[in-house]
């Protein structure tokens, strides 16, 4: 037996689950040692996701095509995805571990292993073009009789079809067949397959059909904010709590993209890590971001019934804001509305300058012209409505 490696187990709460919980082969024990350390990557499949914004980027195509046509969405869900997937014969002596004295051999990909993943997705991926190859029949759903269109994340299948005659249901069974002919009957997790429907969770997110928004659930807004308390109180930090973090402020940048520049400092500081036990202090740099943050987090009524063309990207610009500062003052340029903005700083500001660059450097000081074009622009006395704009520097 002495050719086989040997691996602790952990168990770890199911989401959605009060009582499920998950068991997990702790694939990176011992370190240097491990079966990821020995793991060659090099021939790893290519893998890639659709991203929420690809959801709703298929919303707002159909809401454009199909004005005044109810817009259903149903998830379908892979039980067990990796366990799908068999492990060779020449390496599975890898895959093993201790249970009531018992030495278990995994014939499938584990959850933690770092390539289930990557071979998942090769099933994933044809499932997806199995399904985005079938059609309903023409004389049923004469208004929209295309190929279907598929959105996966990992084992997580999200259709948005027009609710036209059977399109919905010959979806539902076009997604079923493709999974169990590729897994095999028990591929199908039911308890995770919803009814079509016009307010839908996908991705972590709350998607409305209806009125083509997107919403951060309330859940998730506080325990990133719990989370930001936590770090800015404790003393130090570990790898758990920082992944935790990083995990909610995901949900944030998605929905806010000038948040990302301040995510990443996040994601960097947690990649420092180099075990789950360590622990340490958080710099100062990501202390001023987590404050950012949270104050962000305070105003979560401007995360919920995001349009999902502005969550998508989709809109094109309406307004170029040019902006720009000195050390006398900041201005900008609306060439469209032919309006200008010009603020000088008082003596004591430009006084305060010299003693604290770090807080009022140029670069500072060009946002906060990007700051006031937009809230003149947006609230000012001549508003015109809330409209997309670009703040060119």
């Amino acid at each position: 037996m002495d050719r086989y490696l040997h691996k602790p187990d952990w168990v770890v709460e199911k989401a959605g689950s009060p009582q499920g919980v998950r068991v997990i082969n702790d694939y990176s024990f011992p370190m240097g040692a491990a079966v990821n350390d020995f793991t060659d990557r090099c021939n790893f499949p290519d893998v890639s996701y659709n991203p929420p914004k690809d959801i709703a980027r298929r919303i707002w195509e159909l809401r454009i095509r199909f004005p005044g046509h109810p817009l259903l969405m149903m998830i379908g869900d892979v039980s067990g995805a990796f366990r799908h997937i068999p492990i060779n014969a020449d390496h599975v002596h890898m895959f093993a571990f201790h249970f009531d004295g018992f030495i278990v051999i995994d014939l499938s990909c584990g959850f933690g292993w770092c390539g289930s993943p990557a071979f998942y997705s090769v099933a994933r991926s044809l499932i997806n073009a199995l399904y985005e190859s079938q059609r309903p029949p023409a004389n049923l759903t004469p208004i929209d009789s295309s190929q279907f269109v598929g959105n996966v994340w990992c084992d997580d299948h999200t259709c948005i079809e027009i609710a036209t005659g059977p399109r919905c249901m010959q979806a539902d069974i076009a997604l079923r067949k493709a999974m169990t002919t590729v897994l095999g009957p028990r591929a199908l997790n039911e308890d995770k397959f919803t009814q079509w429907s016009t307010k839908t969770k996908a991705l972590g997110l709350l998607w409305f059909t209806e009125n083509g928004t997107v919403s951060v659930p309330t859940q998730k807004i506080d325990k990133a904010r719990c989370r930001i308390d936590y770090l800015l109180t404790a003393a130090t930090c570990s790898l758990s709590s920082i992944s935790k973090l990083v995990g909610s402020l995901r949900y944030v940048s998605t929905c806010f993209p000038a948040a990302r520049s301040f995510y990443q400092n996040v994601q960097v500081f947690a990649s420092t890590f180099h075990s789950l036990h360590e622990r340490r202090r958080v710099p100062a740099d990501v202390r001023e971001d987590l404050v950012w943050f949270r104050a962000v987090l305070t105003v979560e009524h401007q995360f919920n019934s995001i349009p999902v063309e502005h969550f998508a990207r989709l809109q094109t610009t309406t307004y170029y804001v040019m902006m720009d500062a000195s050390d006398t003052g900041i201005c900008a340029l609306e060439r469209q509305l032919r309006q200008y903005i010009r603020l000088q700083f008082s003596q004591d500001v430009r006084d305060g300058f010299a003693t604290s660059m770090k807080d009022n450097s140029i670069n500072v000081r060009e946002l906060m012209s990007a700051v006031l074009a937009v809230t003149q622009v947006q609230h000012g006395p001549q508003k015109v409505g809330i409209v997309p704009m670009s703040a060119c520097g």
